[in-house]
């Protein structure tokens, strides 16, 4: 038997021709549950074999390896690249073998539709809505598109023999698993040692306020261009803010001239590999901002929380079960969104009671996404005998 496990996240080859990558959710370690479980894994990923980078986490190790799918980026891309994907699954596994998949990701998609072809045991992470992806692709296609990614995420999730939900509520009831299926609300996001502050803050400059975020700028569904919006209704409203963007992308200069010409005061930090980097960076800021329009449940905002940092989001995703009112607010709301920061920056009270809450969360999110606890999981419902 094989574990095969999709995963969405490009990759590639460095000088010793290991294979990296450069989202640390593909680093050795995040797949221990797996190995634990099933003792070797293969991820199947798009790998770019042209030229050699030594940027990035380290991806094989002992019972982790490889399986290179064909590569390709972007969305122009994606049409004929998800094609020259499925005919190279067709020649993967066969129905003794278990495979996982990352719902909505659309290799894993691919990944769970050639379980299903095979009769093979599969595992669906349903890890972000399908329905808020509409962002991502050009009008008038948007609602169409995500129309159809969202029944074929549904599809696969009432087809898995079993559904690992990184929400605790929110996934389970939009997506609910075919009735008799395993299921495990789990967070993906496993805080390294020491990451978790030890205390509340406490806020008492009141004319000035520090907002950072983390996220891709390489569409829009992060919300960056939404987040500018809102630096200019604060400055509309006197109150002086600054805002920290970690993360690059393609919209990056559009993004950097649009804050330039509205005179916002907006640090544009790039990818940051260090974690020790982005701990200085949250704890020299006062207000964590995510305007997502799609969301699982937020890595980032959770890694900022754990730093004691009040949060104000839009509901994308779980969020709900992280932030509430009036700190949560609808999507692309920008009025709302600003109230929320104006009030953390005026209120010092409230500032250090959200300071805590943060901290509380943080601890709940990070104890549910025990790896022993997954790895138990796996094997109670994977590695039996299976009865067809």
């Amino acid at each position: 038997m094989v574990c095969y496990i999709a995963s969405e996240i490009r990759m590639h080859i460095d000088s010793d021709g290991r294979i990296r990558a450069k989202h640390p959710a593909a680093a050795y370690p995040v797949w221990r549950p797996f190995v634990e479980a099933f003792g070797r894994i293969t991820l199947l990923a798009r790998v770019d074999e042209v030229g050699v980078d030594d940027s990035g986490v380290i991806v094989e190790g002992d019972g982790v390896r490889v399986e290179r799918l064909p590569y390709y980026v972007g969305l122009r891309s994606t049409p004929l690249g998800m094609l020259r994907v499925r005919r190279r699954l067709r020649n993967i596994g066969t129905r003794d073998d278990v495979f996982v998949g990352r719902v909505p990701e659309l290799v894993s998609l691919a990944v769970l539709a050639r379980a299903r072809s095979a009769g093979a045991r599969n595992l669906a992470i349903l890890a972000a809505d399908p329905q808020t992806l509409q962002s991502l692709a050009p009008r008038p296609f948007g609602p169409l598109i995500a129309a159809l990614w969202t029944w074929l995420s549904r599809r696969a999730v009432r087809s898995a023999d079993a559904v690992s939900y990184v929400s605790e509520r929110y996934f389970q009831s939009k997506y609910p698993a075919r009735s008799g299926a395993p299921t495990i609300g789990r967070s993906n996001v496993i805080l390294p040692d020491g990451w978790i502050k030890d205390g509340p803050r406490r806020r008492t400059q009141r004319d000035r306020i520090r907002l950072i975020t983390i996220g891709a700028l390489d569409h829009k569904v992060k919300g960056m261009d939404f987040l500018l919006d809102v630096m200019a209704s604060l400055a509309e409203e006197g109150l002086s803010a600054t805002l920290t963007i970690i993360g690059d992308g393609v919209l990056r200069t559009e993004l950097e001239k649009d804050a330039n010409e509205r005179g916002l005061d907006v640090n544009f930090a790039g990818q940051v590999q260090e974690k020790a980097r982005i701990r200085n960076l949250l704890d020299a800021a006062d207000v964590y901002v995510s305007g997502s329009r799609s969301e699982g449940l937020p890595r980032a905002t959770i890694e900022a929380m754990a730093r004691s940092l009040p949060v104000v989001t839009t509901d994308a995703g779980a969020a709900g079960e992280l932030v509430g009112t009036p700190f949560l607010t609808q999507i692309d709301k920008r009025d709302a969104f600003s109230r929320a920061i104006y009030l953390l920056a005026s209120d010092s009270e409230e500032y250090q009671l959200q300071s805590r809450r943060s901290l509380e969360v943080s601890v709940r999110v990070s104890d549910a996404a025990s790896p022993d606890r997954f790895a138990a999981f796996l094997r109670k419902n994977f590695m039996g005998d299976w009865v067809d």
